[in-house]
């Protein structure tokens, strides 16, 4: 199992994270499972917010998911809560 940095990304101009996002701590990542099993690591620990979807160039995982859109979620950390959410960018998927 290898542990996986985000690409760098371009901040795009459709998504502004919100005055409560701030830097993790360090170490912070999220697994990713198959049948129960751990395959791989993405770490989320270097920036306050991480993009999905399917678009490479915006996003920093990119997703090959026709059910995702080219930019479908923002992972955002909250700095006085100390923990991430998932925001849903109201997308057409």
């Amino acid at each position: 199992m290898a542990d996986k940095k985000a690409k760098p990304a371009p901040s795009p101009a459709a998504f502004t994270p919100p005055k409560w996002a701030g830097k993790p701590s360090v170490g912070l990542h999220l697994d990713v499972t198959k049948n129960g099993n751990v395959v791989e690591k993405l770490m989320i620990d270097q920036k306050p917010f991480y993009l999905f979807g399917r678009n490479k160039d915006a996003c920093d995982f990119p997703l090959d998911h026709t059910s995702c859109s080219r930019v479908h979620s923002a992972l955002v950390f909250h700095k006085h809560l100390k923990r991430p959410f998932l925001i849903d960018l109201k997308s057409s998927k």
